[in-house]
């Protein structure tokens, strides 16, 4: 599973957060993942929950948001979602585009007790 990677990443950053900040316990930790990123939220809650032992993200709700996939129209220059509903295709009818949003993982905050 290569959510593990992602979650050991994403637990690095937010301790180092809750290090800089002096943190005496962290509460919640929101993630946004893309669509695209091919994680299961299931197992990022999972490895999350092993990741954060006998840390002070131990206890901690992992919040997960889901960033659906947007692209650039590579003929039209339209931003769209593609998606099944529209065959994935731009609305001028093109099958090709730039993704710029909806793929890997950020951390979006880490709301603690400081």
């Amino acid at each position: 599973m290569h959510e593990m990677s992602y979650v050991t990443r994403f637990v690095g950053l937010a301790l180092k957060t809750a290090e800089e900040k002096k943190a005496k316990k962290v509460e919640k930790v929101i993630i946004e993942v893309g669509d695209m990123a091919g994680l299961e939220d299931y197992y990022l809650d999972k490895y999350y929950k092993l990741a954060v032992k006998d840390t002070v993200l131990d206890g901690s709700i992992l919040e997960i948001d889901h960033i659906p996939v947007k692209a650039e129209c590579d003929m039209c220059g339209n931003i769209y979602h593609p998606c099944k509903e529209n065959n994935y295709l731009c609305k001028c009818g093109a099958g090709s585009g730039k993704i710029i949003e909806g793929r890997g993982l950020t951390v979006r905050q880490v709301i603690m007790d400081v």
